[in-house]
């Protein structure tokens, strides 16, 4: 199984932040930057600053980008290219494990679902990484194949109640698309 360089555990403090207002906005920080980290094993990777375009934090390897969202109701993880363009989530599963100051831990299952109406979502061509937009519409370098809307694994839990720094998160994906096929951050 291939990992992320160093186990990336995301404090509730982001979520905390998330919900006061980032979580659910339309904000992209283009001015962010990502900052490499080494791991307990030496290897060198990234974890990035920088807001996803669903307002989550990113997660960098290789050959995928992830995207974390926190919500009052789950975890939302959204995939991209190592060119940065969005994916389908296809066969892909996962867990995140919500690990408590006491120790426990609870494990709970990530999901394919599609995005709710009301839901800001992105739509985009799987053939050519620069079309994405926020609204439907088609392909002009295709001439006119219909966009894709972006889905995400989502792992249904009530956030609403948990005080901040309380816990933290480590998420595990597999049957990803392309070389790396598992990670875990």
């Amino acid at each position: 199984m291939q990992r992320i360089p160093r186990t990336l555990v995301l404090s509730i403090a982001f979520f905390m932040a998330f919900l006061t207002g980032m979580a659910l906005s339309d904000h992209h920080d283009a001015g962010s930057h990502a900052m490499a980290e080494k791991s307990a094993d030496g290897e060198m990777g990234e974890h990035s600053d920088s807001v996803g375009l669903h307002g989550g934090k990113l997660s960098i390897t290789d050959h995928h980008q992830f995207e974390t969202l926190f919500a009052k109701d789950g975890i939302r993880v959204f995939i991209y290219s190592a060119q940065q363009a969005p994916m389908m989530i296809q066969k892909s599963t996962g867990t995140a494990t919500l690990i408590y100051k006491n120790k426990t831990k609870e494990v709970i299952p990530l999901l394919q679902q599609k995005p709710a109406d009301d839901e800001t979502s992105i739509y985009f061509c799987p053939m050519h990484p620069d079309v994405v937009q926020m609204e439907p519409g088609q392909c002009k370098l295709c001439g006119g194949m219909t966009l894709f809307i972006q889905d995400y694994l989502f792992a249904r839990a009530d956030l609403s109640t948990i005080e901040p720094g309380s816990v933290n998160v480590e998420i595990q994906l597999k049957d990803l698309k392309g070389i790396e096929s598992e990670v875990t951050y």
